[in-house]
């Protein structure tokens, strides 16, 4: 049975640089690893605010669009209310003149009728 000869110092520094050089590697590992899972949860954290923010926006979005619509049914509204406000003011303007002849031919009527009854008392009188 052969013994083993201890390790030289040469050898000893060559495996310790070894397990560093490993061991480097390993911990440069672990912190890549963190990086991108630190990275990973705030992408995912700006993700998240991007589509509340765009629902918001699209919320927003059709408020605008109902509201634009509203007034849009107000305009036509008005135009409509303003066309049959022409016609009414037409409609009275005729009736007024309907009504101011009116007036005229009651008044000659009246005269009429007022003259008649004169003429009549008059020939009451000389019977």
């Amino acid at each position: 049975m052969k013994l083993a000869h201890p390790p030289t110092p040469a050898q000893k520094a060559s495996t310790d640089l070894e397990i560093l050089l490993q061991k480097t590697k390993a911990v440069s590992f672990i912190r890549r690893e963190n990086q991108q899972s630190t990275l990973t949860q705030r992408l995912t954290e700006l993700i998240k605010q991007l589509e509340d923010k765009n629902q918001n926006l699209s919320q927003q979005i059709e408020i605008k669009k109902q509201q634009k619509q509203r007034e849009e049914e107000k305009s036509a509204l008005c135009v409509e209310l303003k066309k049959q406000l022409k016609k009414s003011k037409e409609e009275f303007s005729s009736l007024e003149r309907q009504r101011e002849h009116d007036e005229e031919e009651y008044r000659k009527i009246f005269l009429l009728l007022k003259e008649k009854k004169l003429h009549q008392g008059h020939f009451e009188r000389i019977k």
